[in-house]
């Protein structure tokens, strides 16, 4: 994609997350973390290394902030362990629980089988 091109979607993008993070909503998707913000953050770090884009990013305070939220999380820290011991590992715990939650209005509910087409 063109350095224009993509400097308008990403200004467009950042506007509308400075208006969210404005409106008081912490993350990207809603009120809570969520692997959306993960996700976006590692966009913006690739964005950061042009100099055109990374001067765009500079003019959202709010969208600045919020990746400095998402950099402090770092990179966690590996232990490598054998193939052996993992599967010794997930065969002996169980899986931690999560939340499952549908929008309301997402015309689905949790447990409906779903069929994904190519777009």
């Amino acid at each position: 994609m063109p350095v224009p091109e993509a400097e308008t979607m990403l200004h467009e993008t950042f506007a509308r997350l400075q208006e969210q993070f404005a409106a008081g909503v912490q993350h990207v998707a809603g009120p809570e973390l969520s692997i959306a913000d993960f996700l976006l953050f590692h966009c913006v770090g690739f964005f950061r290394l042009a100099p055109a884009l990374a001067a765009l990013f500079d003019s959202f305070p709010l969208v600045k902030t919020w990746y400095a939220r998402m950099q402090a999380y770092g990179h966690g820290k590996p232990r490598p362990i054998s193939s052996e011991s993992a599967i010794a590992y997930a065969y002996h715990h169980d899986p931690l629980p999560h939340g499952t939650t549908v929008r309301p209005d997402a015309g689905f509910a949790a447990g409906d089988a779903v069929t994904v087409l190519p777009h």
